[in-house]
């Protein structure tokens, strides 16, 4: 069991993860990635710096 989820009900689950392209939930500007060691990072680049 890993606990409790950590996203609120009604809200949600993700903002960025698997949106690549897509306008940021919170501030609308389109979500970037980039290939880290084999993974795909998702981010903000005017929420998250």
């Amino acid at each position: 069991d890993r606990g409790a989820p950590s996203y609120r009900e009604g809200r949600p689950r993700t903002y960025v993860y698997r949106r690549a392209g897509d306008p940021c939930r919170v501030c609308a500007t389109p979500i970037r990635t980039v290939e880290m060691e084999g993974r795909t990072l998702f981010w903000c680049p005017s929420c998250q710096s």
